[in-house]
């Protein structure tokens, strides 16, 4: 590799640029909630009949799950942004994973989740979302289209 090339590199991948980019991942949460929630609606044994009250309680665990498991990238990508733009001796974190590594040696694993429960409860509009996504399909889609039952990768 040229000087120019890893000059490029490092400096995308220690001044914060790799978690501005990581927020596109939002999208990929989306999915993994709609994933998770038509596989846990192909579950029911009538899921095109749900009631709301049941699509409700999958929308708010679905929403909660994924909150969880994609939150510790949040955590350590808001100390990326926050510290891009210094120089020298403000720059706390050399990369994504000498973030991740800080973190964990100095507050532990459960820093990683500190102020999960505020997240969770943010997300109870996204469980909004995904019952207005259930309700909206059944009017607006014809019954042959909907995805209940299978995934989108399944034959």
């Amino acid at each position: 590799m040229t000087y120019q090339a890893t000059s490029f590199a490092k400096d995308f991948l220690a001044r914060g640029s790799t978690p501005a980019i990581s927020k596109t991942a939002l999208a990929l949460i989306e999915q993994v909630k709609l994933l998770l929630q038509d596989t846990a609606k192909g579950v029911l044994p009538n899921p095109k009949n749900t009631h709301i009250v049941v699509s409700w309680v999958i929308a708010q665990v679905v929403t909660a799950v994924a909150g969880v498991v994609f939150y510790p990238f949040n955590t350590v990508g808001w100390p990326m942004v926050m510290q891009s733009g210094h120089e020298g001796a403000d720059i706390m974190y050399r990369g994504t994973l000498g973030c991740w590594w800080k973190i964990f040696r100095n507050e532990g694993g459960k820093a990683f989740f500190k102020g999960i429960w505020s997240n969770v409860l943010c997300g109870k509009g996204s469980a909004f979302v995904l019952i207005l996504y259930d309700k909206l399909k059944v009017i607006w889609m014809p019954p042959h289209q909907h995805r209940t039952n299978r995934t989108r990768w399944s034959t």
